[in-house]
């Protein structure tokens, strides 16, 4: 599989300023008892980059169930593939054991989805050469102070580049949200992507179509909390991938600072807030024209179709948008004698709604505050 480099860390390099204490904990807990452990992938990645890891992840030759015998804070999750968390406080620290690539046809599901199972254990070396780039599969040892390369991840990131771990080709057809884990990388470091690769995005960026659409809007999610999601849209448009997730968009009608907005939210818990704002930014809909229930569902339908939520996150949202319709209706004069209550428990999101698409309306809100508004704020949460 190639020959290993190692390249020592000095006392004096400032990730040292960045690694999480807790992280170190885990490791030399680990090898107490003998085992093998390593910090791995992104936290890596951004060490080395001078950048602070927003999560550490650990990886091992102990398996699961002896991972959690060993840590008292910790509890086993994942079906596919057993991983196990160890809590610190309101902090988790992943704790994966070694893996190989699965050799074996992917499973295709019931909505013609593809799906690796991904369930074997392997060497460390085995677990390197499966990860998507090379310059996320680093291991560093911060007890030996050094790094372990196996694939020149540590070459490429030093010379600024986007490569993917064997043949691309290959490595696309196998996963195709590699495709966006790839542009994604490219734009956050403003590494170059080598020619080969960005050939065959282009040759299979459709691919994505047959990924389940939940998980390739989990994917965006992920980058829209991330942020900085309206250059990175307009970055995956450059690529074409854009319009191959959202296939019933036009990229010339979209109200980029609407998406510039959606950072504002609260998306991560209030996914319908990114759903709706996102469904004002690429439809041709204006705010204060909210069509029926009926038509709004099936246009969530057709601009998600490629890249859709889960389904009882499309329906919260639904529920939302009338809301805010009924809202509108009472800003705009037509029942404002009448009083208007948002429970509780529906106004956090709906005032995150305003935020992103309309922040000028939030005064409003307590204004109307006092009126019954059927049953639509009940069945939002």
């Amino acid at each position: 599989m190639g020959k290993v480099n190692i390249i020592e860390i000095p006392d004096n390099h400032p990730l040292w300023d960045k690694v999480d204490s807790d992280a170190i904990k885990i490791i030399k807990r680990l090898r107490k008892f003998g085992y093998t452990a390593y910090l791995v992938g992104g936290c890596v990645r951004d060490l080395l980059l001078g950048k602070t890891p927003k999560d550490f992840d650990v990886v091992t030759n102990a398996w699961p169930r002896r991972i959690r015998s060993l840590f008292q804070n910790s509890k086993i999750i994942g079906r596919r593939f057993q991983l196990v968390h160890v809590y610190f406080g309101e902090k988790v620290i992943e704790v994966s054991t070694f893996r190989q690539e699965d050799k074996t046809p992917p499973e295709i599901t019931k909505d013609g989805s593809i799906r690796k199972s991904e369930n074997r254990y392997g060497t460390e070396q085995t677990d390197a050469f499966r990860r998507d780039l090379t310059i996320n599969a680093l291991f560093f040892d911060p007890i030996k102070k050094r790094i372990i390369d196996y694939v020149d991840g540590y070459k490429d990131l030093n010379e600024k580049r986007i490569k993917v771990i064997g043949n691309p080709l290959l490595r696309f057809e196998e996963d195709p949200v590699r495709i966006i884990r790839a542009l994604r990388h490219a734009f956050r470091t403003g590494f170059e992507i080598q020619k080969d690769v960005i050939e065959v995005i282009r040759m299979r960026k459709s691919n994505l179509k047959l990924v389940s659409a939940q998980r390739n809007f989990d994917e965006i999610k992920k980058d829209a909390l991330h942020g900085d999601f309206k250059n990175y849209l307009q970055y995956l448009h450059v690529y074409s991938v854009l319009t191959t997730l959202f296939p019933n968009i036009n990229p010339e009608t979209i109200d980029w600072d609407l998406i510039e907005r959606i950072e504002r939210g609260n998306i991560n818990l209030y996914p319908e807030v990114m759903v709706a704002s996102l469904f004002f930014a690429f439809s041709k809909c204006e705010i204060s024209k909210i069509p029926s229930a009926e038509l709004v569902q099936n246009s969530l339908f057709d601009l998600f179709s490629i890249c859709s939520p889960p389904k009882n996150v499309l329906k919260r949202t639904v529920l939302l948008l009338m809301l805010l319709k009924r809202f509108l209706k009472q800003v705009q004069g037509k029942r404002v004698k009448k009083n208007f209550t948002i429970p509780d428990s529906v106004l956090p999101i709906f005032n995150n709604l305003l935020a992103v698409i309309a922040p000028e309306m939030i005064q409003f809100v307590e204004v109307l505050q006092n009126e019954s508004i059927g049953d639509y704020s009940s069945k939002i949460r």
